[in-house]
């Protein structure tokens, strides 16, 4: 018994709408993801999409474990139980996707089955481990009708063209600055008026800017649907 309860896999606590504590996704696609499902969930019976990326299971089932998970964050509405777990285990090399009793219309097991293995595996199999996430939150969205992924990072470039990509980008921030040097000098209020409009743009309201805010379970709770795999 003693050996059970040491190496029982201990829910980690829910600091947002992705919890990942192996680093396995970039943090570009992190805060991305984490905008858009704060966003899908503020709205009007908007589903609870959570993922977490766990570094081990601890000897524990996958499924179990999603369970375990999924009941003590409460995901989903307490009447309406449409929260959705993307839980995946990299050491032990396996994903599954968990969807409460109020979602299983819209993505009843086979769906399920069809985002772990025919749509997110293939690409964690290639180790593209942020396409793989983001193409099955997409795929999760898609089924429960909540709306598309919006972001810079909803696709992740080769190395090589990242590489030619933030380069050019740099190129074009030094052109800018130039540019904008230039109008202070001969406008610095109309100057300073387009830098700060620049800096609220994106990210300044709503609550969501970088992926902050507080995030929790709304009170649902999981009836064992959903799908596993591994790569």
């Amino acid at each position: 018994m003693s050996a059970i309860s040491t190496h029982a896999f201990d829910v980690p606590p829910m600091s947002g709408a992705v919890v990942d504590q192996v680093g396995l996704i970039s943090s570009g696609t992190k805060t991305m993801l984490e905008q858009n499902l704060r966003e899908v969930y503020n709205q009007k019976n908007g589903p609870q999409i959570q993922v977490l990326i766990v570094s081990s299971l601890n000897g524990e089932s996958l499924e179990e474990v999603a369970i375990k998970v999924f009941d003590q964050w409460k995901l989903g509405g307490e009447k309406t139980d449409n929260g959705v777990l993307f839980l995946i285990a990299p050491k032990e090399k396996k994903l599954r996707v968990e969807v409460g009793q109020g979602l299983e219309g819209d993505i009843p097991d086979a769906y399920a089955k069809r985002i772990v293995s025919d749509i997110v595996a293939p690409f964690f199999k290639t180790g593209d481990f942020d396409m793989g996430v983001v193409q099955g939150v997409a795929a999760i969205l898609h089924y429960a009708k909540a709306g598309e992924l919006h972001g810079d990072m909803g696709a992740q470039p080769e190395r090589s063209e990242r590489k030619s990509t933030g380069i050019s980008g740099k190129i074009i921030g030094v052109v800018l600055f130039v540019l904008w040097l230039l109008l202070f000098m001969f406008n610095p209020t109309l100057a300073i008026a387009l830098l700060f409009a620049g800096r609220g743009g994106r990210g300044g309201g709503g609550g969501f800017g970088g992926g902050g805010g507080s995030w929790g379970g709304g009170g649902g709770s999981s009836s064992g649907g959903g799908a596993s795999g591994s790569w």
